[in-house]
């Protein structure tokens, strides 16, 4: 059996119980910012159960994870949305998040990628210039 060691974890995980019983769950990982110096926090996934989901555990999950970015003085803390998720995204306004309708997130996943195939990479509205 193969195990892999390191010094740091490579992502962190919160979980919401509710009578002994997981409701929620949120998924996050450091990063850094060349435009501020700073870690920042990606939050890769937040879920809480549906049947309880407006009685205070997306936010009790939230307040967790922004009270621990700024514990390590992140810069920022940065997630996606679908832009089909109104609830979501109505939630994170409510918050105080700002949720960016032009940004686009681009991936390139390895697992499918073989030699010799073309990708497709999505791209931000932006153009960038080196």
């Amino acid at each position: 059996m193969l195990a892999l060691e390191l010094a740091t974890p490579l992502a962190y995980t919160l979980v919401a119980l509710l009578e002994n019983k997981i409701v929620g769950m949120a998924i996050f990982y450091y990063t850094f910012s060349s435009f501020t110096a700073k870690q920042c926090l990606w939050l890769d996934d937040i879920y809480v159960k549906e049947s309880i989901r407006s009685m205070g555990t997306g936010k009790a999950l939230m307040d967790r994870i922004i009270e621990i970015a700024k514990e390590h003085n992140c810069s920022r803390l940065n997630w996606t949305v679908a832009k089909s998720n109104i609830r979501a995204k109505k939630f994170y306004s409510n918050i105080g998040a700002e949720i960016s309708e032009k940004e686009q997130l681009a991936t390139l996943n390895f697992e499918s990628c073989e030699a010799g195939q073309t990708l497709n990479l999505s791209r931000s509205e932006r153009d960038f210039e080196l």
